[in-house]
């Protein structure tokens, strides 16, 4: 399906594998080479990702041998940190936030200079792409001056209410008020992928897996 859009890059908002204690990296790593050898790819990492690296204890050294298989196919993850597309005007930058702004039950407080902490300022004469695997600081990631945010994480509410929304989160929220689609605040547009993959408990139901599409259009 990605063959036959046959897209100018591949933007990744995080989690192609699954952070589980002895779990193989081996099917995240091909389907990755498989696209790097084709397009150029923008990697930001998710929480799974994170979760590897920040726990050692648990997940062995799984977070390593993640990070050279990446290496070794050309792709390096934005870890707080961009890359320019010159012949575009645009900025990809990648944010990995702290795994506090994952807990459940609970949404702590994010203030745009976090971000400015994390990624330094906005360049005002690009457009700003922003990879951010949790879609819940949207509006902290269009304060900070994102122009388009592209983010996952609820797998659109696992279940969803035809007709309306995803049923639950990832951090135990009934009906996430982002869980897939198009949102806006001010100047900035969030896309939010309902994704590829299940969570926990391994159901969709009226949720299809998606890849999504962007087309920018420049100003004349």
């Amino acid at each position: 399906e990605i063959d036959r859009c046959n897209p100018d890059a591949i933007w990744i908002a995080g989690d192609i594998p699954t952070a589980a204690p002895g779990k193989k990296l081996d099917t995240a790593l091909h389907f990755v080479g498989e696209l790097a050898a084709k397009y150029p790819i923008y990697y930001g990492n998710g929480n799974h990702e994170h979760r590897m690296k920040l726990y050692p204890e648990k997940y062995g050294s799984m977070a390593q041998e993640y990070a050279e298989g990446l290496e070794k196919i050309g792709v390096i993850p934005l870890v707080n940190a961009s890359r320019e597309i010159d012949d575009a005007n645009i900025v990809v930058y990648g944010a990995e936030i702290d795994r506090e702004y994952y807990k459940r039950w609970k949404t702590p407080d994010m203030d745009a200079g976090y971000l400015e902490i994390l990624m330094g300022k906005v360049k005002p004469d690009k457009f700003t792409v922003l990879l951010a695997h949790n879609p819940d600081y949207f509006k902290t990631y269009a304060a900070w001056g994102a122009d388009l945010i592209l983010s996952g994480h609820v797998h659109g509410g696992m279940v969803r209410v035809p007709g309306w929304r995803g049923v639950i989160s990832p951090r135990v929220r009934l009906f996430p008020k982002y869980d897939g689609g198009s949102f806006i605040s001010g100047d900035s547009t969030m896309i939010l992928s309902r994704g590829l993959g299940m969570h926990t408990i391994p159901v969709r139901l009226f949720n299809p897996a998606e890849i999504i599409v962007v087309e920018l259009e420049g100003e004349e």
